[in-house]
């Protein structure tokens, strides 16, 4: 959740006694005494399950929240007062509408057009055809035992033996400057672990040129544009997104965990590699203690991952707020993701999804 001051408490509905904390149970069923403010933990303790709903406090707006009793949803039904075109307004009936729908009349989640949605279909055949998917995760094989000393990730590994990650990265040639920046910052740093999945020859051959580990699949990225976007969300932007899409759906078939940058994130030289900490960035992932834990180690000052297993992926903030982003404002581009079944299924569904997440 976002702190701030005016973030700071949540309104907690009880839906029977049984869910509310024993010590506080008359003093919140009284009807003449005001709700008792308590800690988080002291207030669930009781909760076997917990619903969660959020919303901007203090936004301004003319909303009202509903709690009506029904089959359980995990999904919010909105409704506005405003017509086919907008703006909103009162005298009109609520009618139900989506997510994206702004008070203005503007709605941020547009229905992809035909050719779109056509385009997306030939796309998906090709993936999924054996000049797709399955013949890129076998020319992929060689080359991530290379990158992982031998370990083969797509099998069940041994007792002991820790799951590989690798640092992903997609180019095409309107990116090129931003990838042969990327190898020129990074020093010293070891880049043995960065793959980079390259959309046409001719960034294939750069990439390699640069020491890259870098790997291309003519199917995978026929229809990726070689130049550079010239603003976000145009057909460039779009095409190099599904490369993007597609080259963490197979790192993800391959077992691999995967800390995915885009082409213009640099490392800083100053606290990674030998001129620096002597660290690798996938240290900040893969160590077993974060600097919290152990003052001994070199993770850079300011920088915490809490190594434990609960989380599937870490995610940069975006920074943006608007509807595009919510609830989480998370950034595609740059992100640690684990090998679960969990995320193996979430980037398949990225990828059946394509056509509606992408255009």
């Amino acid at each position: 959740l976002q702190p701030s001051p005016k973030n700071s408490h949540v309104y907690l509905l009880y839906q029977t006694d049984r869910s509310m904390p024993v010590a506080y149970k008359d003093e919140l069923k009284s009807s003449s005494t005001p709700p008792p403010l308590l800690d988080v933990a002291t207030a669930t303790q009781e909760c076997g399950t917990l619903n969660i709903i959020t919303m901007k406090p203090f936004s301004n707006a003319d909303q009202c929240i509903a709690i009506v009793g029904q089959y359980e949803s995990n999904h919010i039904l909105r409704y506005m007062r405003i017509g086919e075109n907008g703006p909103m307004n009162k005298q009109l009936p609520l009618r139900r509408v989506g997510r994206g729908l702004k008070s203005s009349g503007q709605n941020e989640f547009r229905i992809p057009s035909t050719r779109a949605q056509q385009h997306n279909w030939l796309q998906l055949i090709e993936y999924f055809s054996k000049e797709g998917l399955p013949q890129a995760m076998e020319e992929l094989k060689p080359i991530l035992q290379h990158m992982t000393n031998g370990v083969k990730p797509w099998y069940n590994l041994p007792s002991g033996v820790p799951r590989p990650s690798i640092i992903a990265m997609v180019s095409n040639l309107g990116q090129a400057d931003l990838l042969t920046n990327f190898v020129c910052t990074a020093g010293d740093m070891d880049l043995s672990k960065v793959l980079v999945f390259c959309t046409d020859e001719e960034t294939l051959k750069l990439a390699r040129g640069l020491g890259l580990n870098a790997y291309y699949n003519a199917v995978l990225f026929e229809n990726v544009d070689t130049k550079a976007a010239e603003a976000f969300g145009d057909l460039t932007f779009v095409s190099v997104m599904w490369a993007k899409v597609v080259a963490i759906h197979v790192l993800q078939q391959l077992g691999c965990n995967v800390l995915f940058q885009d082409a213009d994130v640099v490392w800083n030289a100053e606290e990674y590699g030998t001129r620096g900490k002597n660290i690798h960035p996938l240290d900040i992932f893969e160590k077993p203690e974060g600097p919290n834990h152990n003052h001994n180690n070199n993770i850079p000052d300011g920088v915490f991952v809490d190594h434990n297993e609960d989380y599937d992926i870490l995610l940069v903030d975006d920074g943006a707020r608007n509807v595009m982003f919510a609830p989480y404002a998370g950034n595609s581009g740059f992100y640690y993701v684990r090998y679960n079944d969990r995320t193996k299924w979430l980037f398949t569904s990225f990828v059946y999804l394509s056509g509606d997440l992408l255009y």
